[in-house]
């Protein structure tokens, strides 16, 4: 779980009845902050700084207090307007502020414009054409692109409490840009073995999901058979009942899947690897992704 998610639980779970819009903005504050300098130490290096320098413009703006409450901000605006229209419907506070958050990042992210960024002797060495980054005012969200001259890209959306990468192959033409991440919705690769050395679940067959470097994929399910049997090998359950396994496939909720991998060999007991270090249960997949090039901003199309 993020330091986000945990910090604010313990919030909201405090507040039995009427909700306290300050300390919500307080908690939301600094758990965003938390969850940024946490981020900042797993982006690639060369966003490091820009990071670095988001965290410290909110600061200085004063739209990141941690010690004080700023009842003009965005944030607290935002608050007040939902807690008071909707105080019958969220009873339980932490309801009340997954909806928030999803509402709000929602709207950032639809309406978001990227914005190009100056290319530096740095940026030339390690063979990038490109960067556009966007910025929501009042709030943490940063998106990344980086269009490299080898014609890959690298894209990033961190927001309060999640993080989506994309990388694949860009092309540029008449002021179109097209993107083509290289998994799609179906096509991630992976493959089954026997389940020797590998972590199951009480009584389960089929062991929790793990990447080529070996760490544990906890979020991703197995279909067993057809569509309507699903596990989740980390807590060791299934929804719907099979007498054996013919055939399985991995899925994540954000609707990536590997294709149908057949059952080859007699053993009970099996694992499923996914071929790739990337983090697909947090990746965006781009079909032909089309963004119009104006001056020195780049909008989705």
């Amino acid at each position: 779980m993020k330091p986000l998610s945990t910090c604010l639980s313990i919030i909201m779970l405090s507040q039995e009845t009427q909700p306290d819009v300050d300390a919500l903005y307080l908690g939301w504050n600094r758990a965003t902050l938390a969850d940024m300098k946490h981020q900042l130490q797993s982006v690639p290096a060369e966003q490091k700084e820009w990071y670095q320098n988001n965290i410290d413009a909110l600061h200085s703006t004063g739209n990141l207090n941690t010690d004080s409450i700023d009842k003009e901000s965005l944030r607290h605006t935002f608050l007040s307007h939902l807690t008071t229209r909707f105080t019958k419907l969220f009873d339980n506070m932490k309801v009340l502020f997954i909806v928030a958050v999803i509402i709000f990042f929602s709207i950032c992210g639809n309406c978001q414009t990227l914005k190009k960024e100056r290319i530096t002797k740095n940026d030339r060495m390690k063979g990038i054409s490109f960067k556009f980054n966007y910025s929501a005012k009042d709030s943490y969200g940063l998106v990344s692109l980086i269009l490299k001259k080898d014609n890959t890209f690298y894209y990033s959306a961190n927001t309060i409490g999640t993080h989506q990468i994309s990388e694949g192959t860009w092309k540029l033409s008449e002021g179109i840009l097209i993107l083509e991440s290289t998994f799609q919705m179906n096509n991630f690769p992976a493959e089954i073995s026997n389940g020797e050395n590998r972590k199951f679940v009480d009584s389960c067959d089929i062991a929790v999901v793990e990447n080529v470097k070996h760490e544990l994929l906890t979020d991703a399910f197995v279909v067993v058979n057809n569509d309507t049997i699903k596990c989740l090998p980390m807590i060791g359950m299934c929804k719907g009942e099979y007498e054996k396994i013919d055939s399985v496939k991995i899925a994540f909720e954000n609707g990536m899947s590997s294709g149908w991998i057949p059952i080859k060999f007699n053993e009970r007991k099996i694992a499923l690897t996914v071929l790739t270090e990337i983090p697909i249960g947090n990746y965006v997949v781009m079909n032909k992704r089309r963004f119009k090039l104006d001056g020195n901003y780049l909008r989705q199309l």
